[in-house]
């Protein structure tokens, strides 16, 4: 009888306390990125900015290919028409300078939302900038690299178009549509990323500059989260310990994980 007794006391416990941590997460989930979304909506549009000239290239390829009628069958003929055309992006000063401000906002807020387990705010009144400028650096770079990847997806597209013996018309229309789609959606993927990259770090310094010497990540538990999150939720780190994973850098681009601290 004893036994029976304890055990649904035990139960009760066990059933009580999932309960409370799925109101605290809740509440964490709720806070851990508020006001972010209108940084990653502006971050977006300056890579959608940037990247508009592409288009202005790929317009400009077509109407020659159309004049000229061309008849490019071989692919080093559409590389070095591609090429001729197709110009590497110019990422401005005013661009990056703008980029790097929205994601110090987003460290800054980051730092200020600094969270026990319970979700209650860890009161922080200052975050090292320094601790950013390493993102900061990777930010053109990034930019560069897809700049590339999208250029060969356009060229293995029109090869491909060729091969198949598309019309003209419909070769322009399906890779202008694809660039497009290739492009907002990547736009959406890197901005979401590097800005929570950003409020991620900020939240790692707030937590060093409060004392707290362990960190709990946690998912956002629903059916979206994939299988490397998963693997992470629940589990305590040590704060100053370089190796420890991190949103996105150790998981995957949309990452929507968070850190908090253990006290």
């Amino acid at each position: 009888m004893t036994m029976k007794r304890n055990r649904v006391v035990l139960e009760s416990r066990n059933r009580w306390w999932r309960i409370r941590v799925g109101l605290y997460h809740r509440k964490i989930n709720r806070r851990k990125y508020y006001g972010v979304q209108s940084i990653i909506t502006q971050y977006r549009q300056i890579i959608l900015d940037v990247f508009k000239p592409l288009f202005n290239d790929l317009n400009n390829f077509f109407k020659a290919y159309r004049k000229e009628s061309i008849g490019i069958t071989y692919e080093m003929g559409v590389s070095d028409m591609l090429n001729m055309f197709l110009g590497e992006v110019k990422i401005s000063t005013d661009a990056l300078e703008r980029i790097n401000k929205l994601l110090i906002k987003s460290f800054k807020r980051g730092g200020k939302r600094v969270m026990n387990r319970q979700g209650n705010k860890i009161e922080v009144k200052y975050v090292d900038e320094k601790a950013i400028s390493a993102l900061l650096q990777k930010q053109p770079d990034y930019l560069k690299k897809w700049d590339k990847e999208i250029r060969l997806k356009v060229r293995d597209s029109v090869i491909d178009g060729l091969k198949q013996g598309k019309t003209f018309r419909d070769m322009q229309r399906d890779i202008m549509k694809q660039a497009q789609d290739i492009t907002e959606n990547r736009a959406m993927t890197i901005a979401r990323s590097e800005v929570v990259k950003a409020s991620a770090e900020g939240v790692e310094q707030g937590l060093l500059e409060a004392g707290v010497e362990w960190m709990i990540w946690m998912t956002a538990r629903d059916n979206r989260v994939c299988p490397v999150c998963k693997e992470l939720d629940g589990k305590r780190y040590r704060v100053k310990d370089t190796g420890k994973p991190r949103p996105v850098d150790s998981t995957h681009p949309n990452c929507r994980c968070v850190v908090v601290a253990d006290l």
